[in-house]
């Protein structure tokens, strides 16, 4: 079972705001997402499926990635 892992994500971004007026956080510009992936190393290079959500789509999303060990 080791070539398999898990990897919980989460992110924040918040843009169009104002460096001096950094307490003016609204959910107007504030962006977030959560996501798990699974993944497995494989010969050619690590396997990931990614699951991820984020409240200001309101859908599930996914995706493959086929990466390369360097």
């Amino acid at each position: 079972w080791s070539e398999f892992f898990v990897s919980p994500t989460m992110n924040v971004a918040l843009y169009d705001f104002d460096i001096e007026k950094f307490s003016d956080v609204t959910k107007d510009n504030l962006l977030l997402g959560a996501g798990i992936s699974f993944g497995y190393l494989a010969l050619l290079g690590p396997l990931k499926a990614t699951i991820s959500y984020s409240p200001q789509s309101g859908k599930v999303l996914g995706y493959i990635n086929l990466g390369w060990s360097f």
